[in-house]
C-alpha cells in the first residue's frame, strides 16, 4: 500500500514538473511575428506620348527597387512588416493623363504613397488630388518651377530639382571654356522649360555672359532647324540646352552640328540616357557636350549602381538608364522616411522627412533642403555627377553638390 502511494505521489510530482516546464517554455517563447502586409505604392510616369522614350523606364526602376527592398525584409513599422507592391499608371505625357492616373490610384486603388511623375505640367496637374487626400508623393527629376515645389505642398517631396545644378553647371562651363563670351539657350515651352531658361539666363548674365538668344520650342518638337537657325544667326559661343528628354536633346545637338555649330553645348538636366543620346547624335557630332548626368558605365560610380545595372539587364535585357535609377532612388528615399517616422500616417511621415538630417541616396549621403529657394525643406540635396561627350566617347568628370 505504501509503495502504491509513493508511486502515485511521484507520478503527481512528475506531472506538476512537466506542467511547470511547459508554462516556463511558453512564457519564454517569443510570439510569432505578424504576417507581412502589402503596402501599395503608385508609380506615375510617361509610358506613352512625346515624353515617353526614356521616362518610361522609370516604371521598371520602381519595380526593381520594390523587389530589392522586399528582399531585404520590406518596411518594418512598429514590428509590422510591409512588402511593397508597385501600382503603375501611364500619365500619357499629358496633364489630363496625370489627373486620370492620380484619380485611379487615390480613389479606386486607395493608394496613399506615389512616386513620380517627371514632367512639371504632369506633376502640377495631379498635385491638387494628392495634396487634398494627404497622399505622400516623391517626385523624380523635377525642374524647380514654383508649381512643382512651394510651401503649400505639404505632402510633395522630390529627390532632384535641376535648378539646384544651374550654378555648378556654369561653374564647370567657365572652368572648361574660358574663351566663351556669348550664350544661346532654349528649352520646351512648358513650366519646366520656362523656369529653366529663366534660371539659366539669370546665372549666365550674373557671370558676365551675353545671352544673345533665349527662345522656347513647342513641347514634343522634332524639327529644331528653324529655332536653331535663328539662334546661330546671333553667333553664340555656346548653347545651353537647359532641360528636356533624350530625343529633344539629340535633335538640338545633331541639327545644330549639321548647321555648322562647333561650339560647346551643355545642360544642368539629365537627359535620361547619355549613351542613347550619344548614339542618336552620332559619334561624329558627340563632341564638347556636358551634362549634369551620371556615366552609368563608369567604374567610378557607386557600387549600388552596378547592382541596379545587373538587375536591369537580367530582368529587362537592356542597359541601365538614368530613368531606372531615378525611380529607384525616389522609392528608396520614401521608404527611409517611413521607417524613420515608424508610422504609415502620411502627415507624420511628411513632418519627419522634412527634418531628417541625413538620407541615403544612390550617389551618397544627402540632406534635406529647399527652404531658402522654395520655402519648404522637401528637396533631397544629393551629390550630382557631371559627365561629358568628347570625340564620340562618354566620360565621367566629377561630382558636384548643390
Amino acid at each position: 500500500m505504501k509503495q502504491k502511494r509513493l508511486l502515485t505521489l511521484l507520478g503527481c510530482i512528475g506531472v506538476v514538473l512537466v506542467l511547470i516546464a511547459l508554462c516556463f517554455a511558453a512564457a519564454c517563447a517569443k510570439p510569432a511575428p505578424p504576417e507581412a502586409k502589402t503596402l501599395k505604392v503608385g508609380a506615375v510616369f510617361a509610358v506613352t506620348g512625346p515624353a515617353a522614350p526614356t521616362i518610361k523606364y522609370n516604371i521598371e526602376g520602381a519595380i526593381l527597387a520594390a523587389e530589392w527592398i522586399n528582399e531585404k525584409g520590406g518596411i518594418t513599422v512598429n514590428g509590422q512588416q510591409y512588402l511593397i507592391e508597385i501600382v503603375a499608371e501611364d500619365n500619357k505625357s499629358s496633364p489630363d493623363g496625370a489627373v486620370a492616373a492620380a484619380n485611379k490610384l487615390v480613389y479606386q486603388d486607395k493608394v496613399q504613397f506615389i512616386i513620380g511623375p517627371v514632367t512639371p505640367q504632369c506633376a502640377a496637374a495631379m498635385t491638387p488630388i494628392t495634396e487634398e487626400n494627404k497622399v505622400l508623393r516623391c517626385r523624380v527629376d523635377g525642374i524647380g518651377h514654383p508649381s512643382e515645389m512651394n510651401p503649400d505642398l505639404r505632402y510633395t517631396f522630390t529627390t532632384y530639382l535641376n535648378m539646384n545644378h544651374v550654378v555648378p553647371a556654369y561653374d564647370y562651363f567657365v572652368e572648361s571654356y574660358p574663351q566663351a563670351k556669348t550664350v544661346a539657350m532654349t528649352g520646351p515651352d512648358d513650366p519646366g522649360g520656362q523656369a529653366a531658361v529663366a534660371a539659366a539666363e539669370k546665372e549666365a548674365k550674373s557671370r558676365g555672359f551675353e545671352v544673345v538668344f533665349a527662345e522656347l520650342y513647342p513641347f514634343g518638337t522634332e524639327d529644331f532647324y528653324p529655332i536653331l537657325t535663328k539662334a546661330l544667326d546671333q553667333k553664340p559661343d555656346a548653347i545651353d540646352i537647359t532641360v528636356g528628354v533624350t530625343p529633344w536633346f539629340a535633335g538640338i545637338i545633331k541639327q545644330a552640328r549639321e548647321l555648322g555649330f562647333t561650339g560647346p553645348m551643355f545642360s544642368a538636366c539629365p537627359t535620361g540616357d547619355i549613351y542613347l543620346l550619344r548614339d542618336l547624335v552620332g559619334r561624329d557630332f558627340a563632341d564638347e557636350i556636358f551634362l549634369i548626368e551620371p556615366d552609368l558605365m563608369s567604374p567610378e560610380m557607386p557600387p549600388i549602381l552596378r547592382e541596379i545595372g545587373k538587375r536591369v539587364s537580367e530582368k529587362y535585357g537592356m542597359e541601365v538608364t538614368y530613368a531606372h535609377i531615378g525611380a529607384w532612388e525616389a522609392l528608396w528615399c520614401m521608404v527611409q522616411a517611413i521607417e524613420e517616422a515608424q508610422s504609415l500616417d502620411t502627415t507624420v511621415i511628411a513632418e519627419t522627412w522634412e527634418k531628417m538630417e541625413s538620407i541615403d541616396t544612390l550617389f551618397g549621403k544627402a540632406r534635406m533642403g529647399g527652404l531658402e529657394t522654395w520655402g519648404i525643406n522637401h528637396v533631397v540635396m544629393r551629390p550630382a555627377p557631371i559627365s561629358r561627350m568628347v570625340k564620340g566617347e562618354v566620360e565621367f568628370i566629377k561630382f558636384v553638390t548643390p
